[in-house]
């Protein structure tokens, strides 16, 4: 409920599987920690026939979750042809099991999800003469480039779980040396950067197979030279995922506030696209605003041309899906004022879905199935709602204050005529200031905020009392 655990997951997944050598038949076991902490392990098997690479592999991540201990398992298989994505499968078991299946088929991808909500197909263009490569394979690119003695590459890398290919950018670093658990492990060292966040593999120098990996989250992989049981794993999950990714704060409770200004260190947030909409930097500074809520809004459906993205749906928000739409009108009653259903969606959601941890891809129909979820689930179902009446919404991602720190959240923005902040975990019309948005959009912007996570610290910039609606003074 506090963070969103389903995020940091996906970042975890985004680089946990690493990649091997070329040779036939062979068996690589990865180990898997969160800073020194076990957090699981990778086997891979990868079986090589000239240019033709098939791929089989297992990753089991065991993590902490507001003192609860979580499984989870990705297991899959894959096919490419000198190094780029022919096929690939993707299955994460779970509380809420999903599956992806993508298949390069004529300059395009056709990627299927799979729930117990149902299965939904969608088609990516990928650009022509591009190297489309997944998570799973990017030893290729290492591989050729200590071949060819190239610095650097681009490439798209498709990650299932995010839906579209993006951008990457792997860099040749020299070589390195890291030590872990009084270990060395040295080698040359690519970074590779994508969505904002980057990752350093030290390598094999004569196949390209990664040997050591830290990723903007501080998940870290290293080659193991025997196989890992899950009976090792006994130390993990014994420090708390949330607590590790919570932000230092030093100040008030900023909810008794209409307004509240951060001082942010660690990071530099006038590169971050966080200005406008409720939102002001100045240098170090971050400005809060609650905006006033509209008296009243247009009548919905939205009619404008100018909207489509936030109508549309994309792979974690689904307003097609029956039974969310039989849920927003459920919720919405008579009510055909975008103001007035935005804030009865937000009571429904808030009153019907239970708040507990669940480690997931959020889909809005299987969170109605469940009734349960945590601020990502929350927020993916509300937006779903709101888009399968007419109502152009979108997700932001950010922090938000609880118990004196703050901690990695996901909220809605709703278009009403203006942009009306919503937060369906808290039943907030609008949102209070202690919500702090790093982004908004589709699920490629989220994982922008991998990049801040363990390095932001927030202080409490004074401001006159009269800011405050709860209190005379501080």
């Amino acid at each position: 409920m506090k963070s969103n655990l389903s995020r940091v997951i996906s970042f975890i997944l985004f680089l946990c599987t690493i990649p091997q050598a070329h040779v036939l038949a062979r068996v690589t076991w990865y180990r898997l920690y969160l800073g020194d902490t076990p957090a699981g392990y990778g086997k891979e098997i990868r079986h090589i026939s000239g240019k033709i690479e098939k791929l089989e592999f297992e990753n089991r991540l065991r993590l902490n979750v507001y003192g609860d201990v979580k499984d989870i398992i990705i297991q899959g298989e894959g096919e490419f042809y000198d190094g780029k994505l022919r096929y690939l499968q993707v299955t994460m078991q779970g509380e809420a099991p999903v599956s992806y299946e993508v298949k390069a088929v004529q300059g395009a991808l056709q990627l299927k999800r799979e729930s117990p909500a149902g299965s939904r197909t969608f088609h990516v263009n990928v650009p022509r003469g591009s190297w489309l490569v997944t998570p799973y394979n990017l030893n290729d690119v290492y591989r050729k480039m200590l071949k060819s003695g190239h610095k650097k590459e681009e490439v798209l890398l498709f990650d299932p779980m995010m839906g579209q290919p993006v951008k990457t950018t792997v860099e040749y670093a020299g070589k390195k040396s890291m030590q872990l658990q009084g270990r060395t492990y040295s080698g040359p060292a690519f970074i590779t950067r994508a969505s904002g966040t980057s990752s350093l593999s030290i390598v094999d120098p004569r196949t390209g197979e990664v040997i050591f990996e830290k990723d903007a989250t501080g998940l870290v992989a290293v080659r193991s030279p025997e196989p890992v049981k899950i009976e090792e794993l006994t130390a993990a999950g014994t420090r708390d995922l949330i607590a590790q990714y919570a932000v230092p704060y030093s100040g008030p409770d900023p909810r008794k506030y209409t307004k509240a200004t951060y001082r942010v260190s660690g990071v530099k947030i006038t590169d971050l696209p966080i200005e406008g909409f409720r939102q002001h930097v100045k240098g170090e500074l971050i400005t809060v605003f609650q905006e006033s809520i509209p008296a009243r809004g247009y009548t919905i459906p939205y009619t404008g041309n100018d909207m489509a993205e936030y109508l549309a749906e994309d792979p974690l928000i689904n307003p097609h899906d029956p039974a969310v739409k039989r849920a927003a009108l459920k919720a919405a009653g008579s009510s055909k004022d975008a103001v007035e259903v935005v804030k009865k969606l937000t009571t429904w959601v808030y009153s019907n879905i239970a708040k507990e941890p669940v480690v997931s891809i959020p889909d809005p129909g299987d969170v109605l199935r469940s009734g349960k979820g945590d601020c990502n689930e929350h927020a993916v179902l509300l937006a779903s709602m709101l888009r399968a009446l007419g109502i152009p919404a979108r997700v932001a991602v950010g922090l938000v204050y609880s118990e004196g720190r703050f901690f990695y959240h996901a909220w809605v923005e709703a278009y009403v005529g203006q942009w009306l902040s919503s937060d369906p975990v808290f039943g907030q019309v609008p949102a209070d200031v202690s919500h702090i948005r790093f982004s908004s959009g589709d699920i490629s912007k989220w994982m922008e905020v991998a990049r801040l996570m363990g390095r932001v610290k927030l202080e409490w910039v004074a401001k006159p009392a009269s800011q405050c609606k709860k209190c005379a003074t501080h």
